[in-house]
Formats: C-alpha cells, sequence, structure tokens
C-alpha cells in the first residue's frame, strides 16, 4: 500500500477515535470538578509516562525491522518481549493505584485504568507489525472500535450513580482489552513460528535508541504533575483540560510519522524528494489547522464545558499554536529514525523534554496555567529547529552517514 494512501487510513482512524475519546474526556470534564480533574489529568500524565519507561522501545522495532525484512524470528521475539513486559507493567500499577487508594480514595477508581493503560500498549505494539506490512486499515479499524465500544460502555454506566472516573476507567479497560484480543488473534496468523538467534538482550542492544526516545518525549507528560504541584488545583484544571482536549491535535503529524517511518526506513535517495515534499505539505495544513482550533477555543469550551472553565481558554490557545511546532517534530523524528539516527534524535528528545518541564514549573509559578503553556510551547520549538537542522544538513550532503 502507497505511503499516502496508508496515511489515509491512519489518520482518518485517528481522527475518529480522537473524537471519541475527546467526547468521553468532555463528557467526564462536565461530571467532575475542575479540581478533580487537574488530579485525573496528573495521573494520565503519570501513566503516559509509565508507559515510556516500560515500553523498552519494543513498537519502534518491531515496526522498522519488519519494514527492513530482517528477521521474523526477531518480530515474534520482540513481541513475546512485549508481552511480558506489559503484564509486569499492568501488575505494578494495580499495586500503585491500591497503595494510593489508602491516603486517597479515588485512586482505587483508578485501578481499571492501570489495565487499560497496559492492554492498549500490548495492542499497538502487535498492531506495529501491520503498520510495517502496509495494511493500515487494520491499525485503523482496531482503534476505532476500542474507543467506540468505550464510549459505548462509558454513556449508560454514567447513569448508574458510580464516581463518573471509575465509570471512565472501566469503560477504557473493557475496550482495551477487546483490543489487545482482537490484534493478538489478526497478527498471529501473519507471523509463523521460526527459530531465531535473537536474544532479549540483543534486541534490547537494538531498540535503546527508540526507547531513549520514547522515555524522553514521555516525561514531557509529566507537566500535568508538575502543574498540579506548583499551581493551585482549578488552575492545574485547566491546564489539565487544555491538554486532554489538544492532545488529539496531534493525530494527524503522529499518523503520518507512523507511516513514514518504514517509508523511509526503506526508502532510497530518490524517494527523498518526495519525504520533502509530504512534511512540508503536512507542516502547512498543520499551521491552518492549530490556527483555526485556536481562534474556535473561545465559542467551543463555553459550549462544551461551561463556565467554570473558560479560564482554559487562553491555555488551550497557547497550546494548540505550540503544537505547530510539536507536529513538524514528529514528522522529522520519523524520518530520521528511519534513516538510523534514533540515537540523534533521542537527545533532542531530551532537550525538549527538560526544557518543557522547566517550562512549565517556571511559567506556573509565574503566571499559572498561561505561563505553563508558554513554558511547554518553548521546548517545541527548541525541538523542532534542532531537529529540522539536522534534516536540512543531510538532504544536502546527500550522505548515507548516521549517527
Amino acid at each position: 500500500m502507497k505511503t499516502s494512501v496508508q496515511f489515509a487510513w491512519v489518520a482518518g482512524g485517528r481522527i475518529v477515535a480522537a473524537l471519541l475519546q475527546a467526547l468521553m474526556v468532555v463528557l467526564l470534564a462536565r461530571a467532575i470538578s475542575p479540581a478533580d480533574f487537574g488530579l485525573f489529568s496528573a495521573v494520565q500524565g503519570g501513566l503516559l509516562v509509565a508507559l515510556a519507561l516500560s515500553g523498552l522501545g519494543l513498537g519502534t522495532f518491531v515496526v522498522r525491522a519488519r519494514a527492513r525484512g530482517d528477521s521474523e524470528g526477531a518480530v515474534v521475539k520482540a513481541l513475546q518481549l512485549n508481552g511480558r513486559t506489559s503484564v509486569a507493567y499492568a501488575g505494578v500499577l494495580v499495586v500503585a493505584a491500591v497503595v494510593a487508594g489508602v491516603a486517597d480514595h479515588r485512586f482505587w477508581w483508578l485501578v481499571p485504568l492501570a489495565i487499560a493503560s497496559a492492554a492498549e500498549r500490548s495492542a499497538d505494539v502487535w498492531l506495529g507489525v501491520a503498520i510495517a506490512d502496509g495494511d493500515a486499515i487494520v491499525n485503523s479499524i482496531n482503534l476505532m472500535s476500542r474507543r467506540l465500544l468505550a464510549l459505548l460502555i462509558f454513556v449508560p454506566m454514567g447513569q448508574t450513580g458510580l464516581p463518573p472516573v471509575l465509570v471512565y476507567s472501566i469503560a477504557v479497560a473493557v475496550a482495551a482489552l477487546c483490543s489487545w484480543w482482537a490484534s493478538r488473534r489478526w497478527v498471529g496468523t501473519r507471523l509463523t513460528a521460526s527459530s531465531s538467534t535473537a536474544t532479549y538482550r540483543a534486541i534490547l542492544l537494538d531498540s535503546q535508541a527508540y526507547w531513549h526516545n520514547s522515555i524522553a518525549v514521555q516525561l514531557r507528560n509529566l507537566d500535568t504533575v508538575i502543574a498540579a504541584l506548583v499551581m493551585p488545583l482549578s488552575q492545574a484544571g485547566f491546564y489539565g483540560i487544555a491538554a486532554r482536549l489538544t492532545s488529539p491535535l496531534r493525530i494527524l503529524p503522529t499518523s503520518l510519522a507512523t507511516v513514514l517511518l518504514p517509508a523511509a526506513a526503506r526508502a532510497g535517495a530518490s524517494s527523498r524528494r518526495q519525504l520533502n515534499v509530504m512534511i512540508l505539505a503536512s507542516t502547512a495544513v498543520l499551521v491552518l489547522l492549530y490556527c483555526a482550533v485556536a481562534a474556535l477555543a473561545a465559542p467551543t469550551v463555553d459550549l462544551l464545558l461551561g463556565p467554570d472553565y473558560i479560564g482554559a481558554i487562553p491555555v488551550i490557545q497557547i497550546t494548540s499554536l505550540s503544537l505547530i511546532f510539536a507536529g513538524a517534530a514528529s514528522l522529522l523524528t520519523a524520518v530520521l529514525q528511519g534513516w538510523g539516527m534514533g540515537k540523534y534524535v533521542s537527545r533532542v528528545a531530551l532537550g525538549m523534554t527538560v526544557t518543557c518541564l522547566c517550562g512549565v514549573i517556571v511559567g506556573g509559578v509565574a503566571g499559572g496555567a498561561t505561563g505553563a503553556a508558554l513554558g511547554l510551547g518553548l521546548g517545541y520549538v527548541v525541538q523542532s529547529v534542532l531537529l529540522a537542522t539536522r534534516y536540512v544538513h543531510y538532504i544536502s550532503r546527500g550522505t548515507d552517514d548516521v549517527g
């Protein structure tokens, strides 16, 4: 399947999934106070970081190895390792939620969310085989079905009188487990058991650059945790709702990045012009889209969330505009990883994260949620500039030297 067609399937599927997820977030936000939503957002951010720490870069390893036609045994071995780490990850999170619940019972409501996080991660790694094989439609259908099932469970259960956060957690967990089961069934028919000399140690050595990049990027999600610590919970709630509602805006760049990585891994010098055009065209679309979202933030927030969240409007506007740079960085990251520059990408991602988190701390203390959003955007600018510089340098030299 051509890269443009894959992108259409991945982007379309993720947009629909993001809209369904955003609807769930809006319904949850309307059911709880901004302060409670601030706590929920902080936990969500912590889960994303824990997800990256336990991921070991196996998702990117599977996509690149499969796309390059590496040993199928190595891919199977990586999927086995992913299964074991997913179980361990879920166990640690469940124990942490139960223990935290002793001090604050609201953490007990998040136990199913811990299971959901592990199941979704495992499903996405397995579906990396579909992306590498050019079967993006499988990935999209799985993701859309996951989000739709969660919504269909969440809405009626919300009328039972159970705590809204608990209902959300249960709905997401059931949908994630179904998604995990379906992904294993489909991918299992595409892989054959084969002997391989690949060891877990060898796979981890190959995937460590992707792991370091994933950790560096996902550590940025500690911003909601930091926001809850350095500013009043009401301000943290404004920052948290902006983070949750604008995260679907990254669908287009991350979707294209998903298919750009295997394309870049297979590409020769003759294909680089096509990659240039796709990156420039996609960035131009992102500028138009994100500017439109910023312009519509005020009436949208007032309509969907009501007067309690009016303070989140400038935060959403700033975050939306900063995602122009984050989106460009996602595209450049995928291409550079495909060309073998995983180490450089991970170093840049680490610099971005440090800049983002320091910006959130300083901005949050000085200017609340709005200041924190400005600090976050600074990190995205730094990352995109550094990646673009390396990309242009590589293209202008026409070299295959990587590092």
